[in-house]
């Protein structure tokens, strides 16, 4: 039983290694695979343990060979560092609401002002304009980000310590999924501010129901099982042109530029390799463990990011949970090399 749960395994790791490889545009299903790579990690790491102690030397060698090939997905082993820089934070803040009801917008205040950013990027920030009112007033009280950037009455919002210039936002399909960007003049020179939300894949409330009411002896489960991954990789070919659109605008950008937002994707997935290809990673960088930005009916997750221009350096980068979101907080000390 044991050697079939090895072969199985190993076709699913080597699947899920080939994710980040193929432009889900052209075939979507393997992106699927990409969602799974920190837990088939974790299962190869349980199964190399197991062949030892039995004994089973080969078997347990494929299990580790499975393990160093997926370096690149092991938990984050950061220089953290005291530097002077930015203070970048990044949420998407679930229109503030808490067991059904939206937040005193002071208690948001509060927190944002704890973690003492420089710039702030909210997505999924209230829609209406009596809500969005009220939190940019609490939040510009608490923490004295005073400029404060909205574009079409969206689900995007930008706080900044310095004057903001230039904005300019784009929604794709609707007012939530799009991104934003303003340049500013900071004491560290100038450089351009973007907040994204990529395309939403739609499935907690499928995964949710699975955790909650699943069978797995029941066809229904297995149903609704396949309808969430298949509306995952939907999702992921749709963000492909979201970030190519993007990175058009970072190539163009006349300023060293810092992308934060929910981007709804994993390292182990194509579109992350298109951003890294040109802007690095903070958490990556600078951060520490599995960095899981995500605690939903999905947990372990990490798709919410600040990524920056290679000019620039992380000197540290830590995720922190929020009271009234289902995301963790991304925040990040950003400087000059």
């Amino acid at each position: 039983m044991f050697r079939w749960l090895s072969i199985g395994l190993v076709f699913l790791t080597l699947l899920a290694y080939l994710a980040p490889h193929i432009n889900p545009v052209n075939f979507w299903p393997i992106a699927v695979f990409g969602l799974l790579a920190p837990w088939l990690l974790l299962a190869n790491l349980l199964l190399a343990i197991f062949w030892v102690l039995r004994k089973k030397w080969l078997l347990a060698g494929i299990s580790a060979l499975l393990l160093v090939m997926g370096i690149d997905y092991w938990p984050q082993i950061g220089v953290s560092q005291e530097e002077p820089g930015h203070q970048v934070l990044s949420l998407n803040c679930h229109g503030f609401i808490q067991a059904g009801q939206v937040v005193d917008p002071q208690v948001a205040g509060a927190f944002f002002a704890e973690l003492k950013p420089d710039f702030l990027c909210l997505q999924e920030y209230p829609f209406s304009v009596k809500d969005s009112k009220r939190f940019a007033e609490a939040i510009q009280a608490s923490t004295g980000l005073q400029h404060y950037y909205r574009d079409k009455n969206g689900g995007l919002a930008i706080f900044s310590r310095y004057p903001l210039e230039g904005g300019h936002g784009h929604f794709f399909a609707n007012k939530a999924n799009g991104y934003l960007y303003a340049d500013t003049e900071t004491p560290h020179g100038k450089l351009r501010l973007f907040n994204i939300h990529l395309q939403t894949n739609a499935i907690s409330t499928m995964a949710s129901k699975v955790s909650k009411e699943g069978d797995l002896q029941r066809k229904e489960t297995w149903l609704t099982i396949k309808g969430m991954l298949t509306r995952y990789g939907r999702s992921a070919r749709q963000r492909i042109p979201q970030i190519n659109e993007i990175m058009d605008l970072v190539q163009k950008s006349p300023h060293p530029v810092i992308l934060c937002g929910d981007f709804n994707e994993i390292p182990a997935s194509y579109a992350y390799g298109l951003l890294t290809a040109q802007l690095s990673d903070a958490f990556a960088e600078s951060g520490w463990g599995m960095g899981s930005t995500y605690s939903g009916p999905l947990p372990g997750l990490r798709i919410d990011y600040i990524l920056h221009d290679r000019q620039w350096a992380a000197s540290s980068c830590q995720t922190q949970s929020a009271p009234f979101s289902d995301h963790r907080a991304v925040s990040a000390t950003i400087h000059i090399k």
